[in-house]
């Protein structure tokens, strides 16, 4: 999933911003507890990569 060919949005925002972040916590570790928490709709597999993506983590 290339981020260029994607339409700007608030879910390809999210991106960028998990993609900065983990760049970042290398000098800013607390960037590791930054998540994506989100709303509700469908959960078919192509889904759940653009939730990863977007920085949905297990457990959260």
């Amino acid at each position: 999933m290339k981020l260029e060919n994607m339409k700007r949005n608030e879910d390809t925002e999210q991106m960028r911003v998990m993609d900065w972040a983990a760049n970042a916590s290398v000098h800013y570790p607390e960037l590791r507890w930054l998540h994506h928490i989100p709303n509700g709709g469908a959960r078919n597999a192509r889904e759940a990569v653009k939730l990863k993506r977007m920085g949905v983590k297990r457990g959260v």
